[in-house]
């Protein structure tokens, strides 16, 4: 919503940091559930208390983004393979902290399939640099 006062964070922030230390330091004992569940519910008992707050005092004016254009943000051109590269390396690890790679000793499967990634990342890279932006200027 676009009426939601700033008041309405700031006592959800206090809410917030008041409620999950009790849960953590109080209540400890009688609460079972897992951390993130709590964060779950906080959350939307919080966007809630957001929204009536908003619905009691909401602000006088809408609020709308406002851009500036201090800074360029035309897309970086190597943006898609540095995001492959990235996502690339979470699933090294991935394998490589599981039963195919050091968990149990490595597998037969561990080489080819990081031979697999290295392979993607090299052909997305040469397709990218050769290919795809040899027409475009460098910025």
């Amino acid at each position: 919503t676009r009426r939601v006062p700033s008041l309405a964070a700031k006592v959800v922030i206090i809410f917030h940091v008041i409620a999950y230390g009790l849960s953590k330091f109080v209540f400890s004992d009688q609460i079972t559930i897992h951390f993130l569940h709590q964060y779950g519910i906080l959350f939307v008992v919080e966007v809630t208390m957001m929204l009536v707050i908003g619905f009691w005092r909401p602000t006088k004016k809408d609020w709308a983004y406002q851009s500036k254009s201090l800074v360029d943000m035309s897309p970086w051109r190597f943006a898609l393979p540095t995001s492959f590269t990235l996502l690339s390396s979470v699933v090294f690890l991935y394998l490589l902290f599981s039963r195919i790679g050091l968990v149990g000793g490595l597998s037969d499967s561990f080489w080819p399939l990081v031979l697999v990634l290295a392979m993607a990342n090299l052909a997305l890279w040469t397709y990218w640099v050769l290919v795809r932006n040899s027409s475009k200027t460098v910025t």
